[in-house]
């Protein structure tokens, strides 16, 4: 069972890793925030400049966290990347597609010429999925960290696409299983 060739807008990406972790810490530095000014105006007018510190560095430091730390993980950055995902007998490929030259070169439809890298996952262990309106997320913690994000439209028939979600399911209740 294969995919078609799925590519992810990086705002989705890094909007679902921002909801996913952190919005917790994103709402604590907001709150500081806001303390921060209810001391300025209560107490000392320098509560301000703190307030003002904590919107311009430490919520930027927050998401640069995120991104560094959840985004650039090899699961995860796939994502932005043409790829397809592939299922054959309980083994996870990930078939990446660019340009340039190297490892199996092919010619797409219209007729430019472009690699094909495919990365094999042997038994991946599924931490957690989380649905969406229009997409699911599969969190995997091994043998590759990070997210793959599965969007509906990535299979022309829905029977298939459920299936593919069986099998994420099925996998994510095998993990649970095992510990």
């Amino acid at each position: 069972m294969t995919t078609d060739r799925i590519v992810i807008p990086p705002k989705k990406i890094l909007l679902s890793l921002i909801l996913e972790y952190g919005m917790v810490w994103i709402m604590a530095g907001l709150c500081l925030c806001l303390s921060f000014i209810v001391l300025g105006f209560i107490i000392d007018f320098r509560f301000y400049f703190l307030s003002i510190f904590s919107v311009f560095v430490i919520i930027p430091l927050i998401l640069a966290f995120i991104y560094f730390y959840h985004g650039l993980k090899p699961l995860t950055a796939y994502n932005v990347i043409p790829h397809s995902i592939e299922i054959d007998n309980n083994d996870l490929k990930i078939n990446l597609f660019g340009g340039g030259g190297s490892d199996k070169d092919s010619t797409n439809e219209e007729g430019l010429q472009e690699n094909r890298r495919q990365i094999e996952m042997k038994n991946y262990k599924v931490s957690k999925i989380k649905t969406g309106t229009d997409y699911f997320l599969v969190f995997m913690n091994s043998p590759v960290e990070g997210i793959l994000h599965v969007p509906v439209g990535c299979m022309e028939d829905p029977f298939h696409f459920k299936k593919l979600f069986n099998y994420f399911q099925h996998s994510l209740n095998e993990n649970i299983k095992r510990q």
